[in-house]
């Protein structure tokens, strides 16, 4: 009887250590790829369990991260564009970065002097 016990024990065992690892490991597969720099891959839990909740946070914590990238991105393409039409209105200065060769004094010919 006690040996039949045991058996069931460590049926029940394995049963429940592979519910706390297996969502685990899908926890840090999640973490490696966002970490990575992968946020195209999305992140699911249908648990409501402690490791269900560490997804749901991964999720949430990616598509953040995605916000982010993407106010990024969108305040640099300002910028690039922003910077691109400034060079073309300004003027011919010639203490601009681009303009410094007009600094430069040119000789004048003999017949000038």
């Amino acid at each position: 009887m006690s040996v039949l016990a045991l058996g069931a024990a460590l049926v029940m065992s394995a049963f429940l250590i592979r519910g706390i690892t297996a969502p685990l490991d899908q926890a840090v597969q999640a973490a490696d790829r966002v970490a990575e720099g992968d946020l195209s891959q999305a992140i699911h839990s249908d648990s409501q369990d402690e490791t269900g909740q560490l997804l749901s946070a991964l999720a949430r914590m990616q598509t953040s991260l995605v916000g982010t990238v993407s106010n990024v991105r969108d305040g640099a393409e300002s910028v690039a564009t922003a910077s691109a039409k400034l060079l073309r209105a300004m003027p011919i200065c010639p203490r601009a970065p681009r303009n410094r060769h007009l600094l430069w004094k040119k000789p004048r010919p003999p017949w000038k002097s």
